[in-house]
């Protein structure tokens, strides 16, 4: 999952940081055309905030969090996290279950694309959302 995020961010940085300096010619540049197709899609924010209170399963240890450097004493902040890695929402690769098989970094990022499945609590209760035709 990291990796996809990765991939989507450098994408959409290296595209919108040159944005204003690219020659007329680049237009169709296939990233440009990319771009250009993802910003007309509708996105989905699955976004999720996590922290002490963040509800996980009985086996795994509240994540903490400390600051180690704030503003006033060191002129910058930054915090250390410590939680499980099946924290949130995540992937369990097949080595997750079953010994031997294929960790995170040995599946290809474009295995990572798949169809979007909603569940919802409140009626309809569960919705799919099948390929364009």
């Amino acid at each position: 999952m990291k990796r996809i995020f990765v991939v989507a961010i450098s994408i959409v940085f290296f595209a919108s940081a040159t944005v204003q300096s690219r020659p007329a010619h680049a237009e169709n540049h296939p990233l440009w055309q990319m771009y250009t197709a993802l910003k007309s899609k509708k996105w989905v924010d699955l976004t999720q905030t996590f922290d002490t209170d963040t509800p996980h399963w009985k086996g795994f240890q509240a994540m903490t969090r400390k600051v180690l450097f704030d503003y006033d004493k060191d002129g910058f902040r930054a915090e250390e996290y410590c939680h499980v890695g099946q924290w949130g929402t995540h992937v369990d690769p097949p080595t997750h279950f079953h010994k031997g098989l294929r960790a995170q970094d040995q599946i290809d990022v474009k295995e990572m694309l798949m169809r979007l499945v909603v569940l919802r609590r409140a009626p309809p209760p569960i919705h799919w959302c099948p390929p364009a035709s």
